[in-house]
């Protein structure tokens, strides 16, 4: 049976690839949600008129908006 040895080098080269991994993977999933919204065209409409409104002014705090929704009863305090 053949045994492997790994330098330390190469070991520290694998220890980083394996804290690179969740990234890579979070990257990749968020790469998926883009393309995905760039094919469906109900929602790059609607990203589209979001960045529209953004560019006229018509925005409003955050702390504005959730107190509306407190408001609204839609979250809770």
């Amino acid at each position: 049976m053949a045994r492997t040895m790994f330098r330390q080098e190469d070991r520290r080269r694998l220890r980083t690839i394996a804290e690179e991994i969740p990234k890579i993977q979070s990257l990749m999933k968020e790469l998926v949600e883009t393309v995905d919204i760039m094919g469906n065209n109900k929602e790059l409409g609607t990203f589209r008129e979001s960045l529209e409104q953004i560019r006229r002014g018509e925005t409003r705090r955050w702390d504005e908006y959730v107190y509306e929704l407190r408001k609204k009863g839609a979250i809770q305090a």
